[in-house]
C-alpha cells in the first residue's frame, strides 16, 4: 500500500489576515502601501453597487458607486492615508490617480472606468 502524506498547510492561509502590500503609482510618482478588502468588505460594497437591480433589469446604482469609489480607497490605502472627506475635497484631477491607484491595487479584477 503507498504512502500517503497527509498535507497539515491551510491552503486558504495565504488569504488570512490582512498583510500589507506595496505598489508604485506612477502618475504621483509614489510608492503606496495598502491592504486587500476582505470578503466581507467587498461584498458590501458589490451590494450596495447593486442594490434594486433584478436578474432581468441589472442596473448599477450610480449614487451608491461614487461613494464606493471614495470608500474603497480610503479603506485600502495604508500610506498615503486618506480618508473619504479628503477624498472628496480634492480637485476633480483626482479621479485619474484614483483609478490609477485602484487599477494597480485590483491587478486584473474587473473595474469599470470610474474606478468603481
Amino acid at each position: 500500500m503507498p504512502k500517503t502524506t497527509k498535507k497539515t498547510n491551510n491552503p486558504f492561509a495565504k488569504f488570512q489576515g490582512t498583510p500589507e502590500h506595496k505598489a508604485y503609482i506612477e502618475s504621483i510618482d509614489y510608492e503606496i502601501t495598502y491592504r486587500k478588502l476582505t470578503m466581507a468588505e467587498d461584498d458590501a460594497f458589490n451590494i450596495r453597487l447593486l442594490e434594486g437591480s433584478t436578474k432581468d433589469s441589472q442596473e448599477l446604482n450610480v449614487k451608491a458607486g461614487v461613494e464606493i469609489k471614495y470608500e474603497k480607497l480610503s479603506t485600502m490605502l495604508i500610506d498615503p492615508k486618506v480618508t473619504v472627506d479628503d477624498l472628496k475635497a480634492m480637485d476633480s484631477g483626482v479621479g485619474a490617480v484614483i483609478i490609477d491607484i485602484l487599477t494597480v491595487i485590483e491587478k486584473g479584477d474587473m473595474i469599470d472606468q470610474e474606478g468603481n
